[in-house]
């Protein structure tokens, strides 16, 4: 517990008051990743490309040959081919707070709609990203849960979304993501009073 700290009225009479709480201190983040008037959010959904090689240019043409209006991701991580080993690309749907493309099927649409998608270039079924990537990852997602009050257990892999048959984002990264990334996050979230479980 804090020590109170000793006041003067105008009277000199003796007041205790509590010292002034710490700001928190928002997360380090990168120009483009604090949207302007932003959908309410409520989930982040990881992905992985399942592709040796990308970039948020390749994967959105490819999802344009499929059907799409543009890329379906909100977010893209480079892995060194096509891009640099780390590099958070922001999709044009993040730009514009557009719902994302990246998790149908489900009730509502939900997890498109307010579900930011975040899709890591790679395919992690056995082995996980770079480090670059999943330093990029951990910057971003704290980020993203401080700035859009979104709760640690609605970080989701693709594979855990309702009605999903997927086995996206891999087991590798899926793993890692059920374990250590949401317990940084959690523990992140203790130390500036941003925790929400």
């Amino acid at each position: 517990m804090m020590p109170t700290v000793q006041l003067s009225s105008p009277e000199g009479l003796m007041v205790q008051a509590d010292p002034p709480k710490p700001a928190v201190a928002k997360p380090l983040h990168e120009k483009g990743w604090d949207a302007p008037n932003p959908r309410p959010w409520k989930f982040i959904v990881l992905h992985h490309s399942a592709k040796d090689r990308g970039n948020a240019d390749e994967i959105g043409r490819a999802h344009q040959r499929r059907g799409f209006d543009e890329l379906g991701y909100h977010f893209v991580i480079t892995n060194g081919n096509g891009g640099d080993s780390g590099k958070v690309e922001i999709g044009s749907r993040w730009r514009s707070q557009k719902h994302g493309a990246h998790t149908g099927g489900t009730e509502d649409n939900e997890y498109n709609e307010v579900g930011i998608g975040i899709c890591m270039v790679g395919d992690f079924t056995n082995s996980l990203p770079s480090q670059a990537q999943l330093d990029s990852l951990g910057k971003l997602l704290k980020f993203l849960v401080w700035k859009y009050k979104i709760k640690v257990k609605n970080i989701i892999g693709h594979r855990d979304a309702p009605s999903a048959c997927t086995d996206c984002p891999g087991d590798a990264l899926h793993k890692h993501l059920m374990g250590s990334i949401r317990k940084t996050l959690a523990k992140a979230g203790k130390s500036t009073g941003s925790l929400r479980n």
